[in-house]
């Protein structure tokens, strides 16, 4: 969903200029809504807790890494210009 909608602002020719700066924002956003869809997990009464907690240990530290590296390319597209 978060990259269906990355491609939506894309076509509008809101995310950027440079390829490093769009490829950022599309790290951003899938990182941000996948953590935003993870709030959802857990919240039916088919899913149990362990199976909730070990979703969250191993894909967190994936969504803050692609939002800590998508910030450094963000910030690094600045100053190269591409």
């Amino acid at each position: 969903v978060g990259w269906l909608s990355a491609l939506v602002l894309l076509a509008f020719h809101l995310l950027g200029k440079g390829y490093l700066e769009i490829g950022s924002w599309f790290l951003m956003i899938g990182g941000l809504t996948s953590f935003l869809a993870m709030n959802f997990t857990g919240s039916t009464p088919f899913t149990s807790p362990s199976g909730v907690e070990k979703e969250m240990r191993r894909y967190m530290p994936v969504q803050a890494l692609a939002a800590l590296a998508a910030a450094l390319i963000w910030v690094t597209s600045a100053f190269i210009g591409v």
